[in-house]
């Protein structure tokens, strides 16, 4: 039994990091078919492909403006609730999208309001998988911060592809094909447009919500990271 295959036993015995890396494949899965998606919904549905980066301006903006509200609130409820809220409010703001339809100032609104409701996730996530590499050390005395961060990111690359995948395989399913169709082809195509307003709006809010009900199996509250912390402290001494 090699170093690094006791490292992987221990790691997959991590529940925190393996709920945590289930959140950012599903996060990762949603956030290529959210930003696919977005391109195809301002060139087909919208008919202004060039507002997609506008879009795109505007919701980045949010994420900055809102991302510095972390620390304060991780402060007031904690991590494992702030991010199960975080990610239940932006799924509903997501799913919005969908009821937004061609009009482009609400679009905007509900995008803005997701990235917001979204933004303090996005610091989390690395934070606790910090908090889960520490977890592993106190429950198997092995640190492996680093094979813990390194696995994570791969999955998370996994989870893009694997988006990426998933919005292809349905475009292609219902049809589209742009080397060989109109635009007045593909918008007079009901099966696609109907494919392209679910995968920008209602698919990407359901996978944003989808990962509080990961989050309910994240078994770091504040009193387990409290003792976790002042028994590593002893143990590094």
């Amino acid at each position: 039994d090699t170093h690094l295959g006791r490292d992987l036993k221990y790691l997959f015995k991590n529940r925190a990091w393996v709920v945590l890396t289930l959140v950012g494949i599903v996060s990762f899965i949603m956030f290529a078919i959210q930003n696919i998606s977005a391109t195809y919904y301002f060139k087909y549905y919208l008919s202004a492909e060039s507002k997609a980066q506008l879009f795109n301006l505007f919701g980045t903006i949010a994420l900055i403006i809102a991302i510095p509200l972390t620390k304060p609130l991780v402060k007031r409820f904690g991590a494992k609730q702030l991010y199960i809220v975080c990610s239940l409010l932006s799924g509903f703001f997501f799913c919005l999208l969908y009821f937004a339809g061609t009009n482009f100032v609400l679009v905007n609104v509900f995008n803005c309001l997701g990235k917001i409701a979204y933004a303090p996730a996005i610091s989390l996530l690395w934070t606790m998988l910090a908090d889960a590499a520490d977890y592993g050390e106190w429950k198997f005395q092995r640190r492996t911060t680093g094979l813990c961060l390194s696995a994570a990111v791969f999955a998370q690359k996994i989870g893009w592809s694997i988006g990426a995948a998933i919005f292809g395989a349905i475009m292609s399913a219902v049809g589209y094909n742009a080397e060989v169709m109109t635009m007045t082809e593909i918008q007079s195509t009901p099966a696609i447009m109907s494919s392209i307003h679910w995968l920008f709006g209602i698919v990407p809010g359901v996978l944003y919500a989808s990962c509080a009900v990961f989050l309910l199996f994240y078994n770091l509250d504040n009193k387990t990271m409290a003792q976790m912390k002042q028994e590593l402290d002893e143990m590094r001494e």
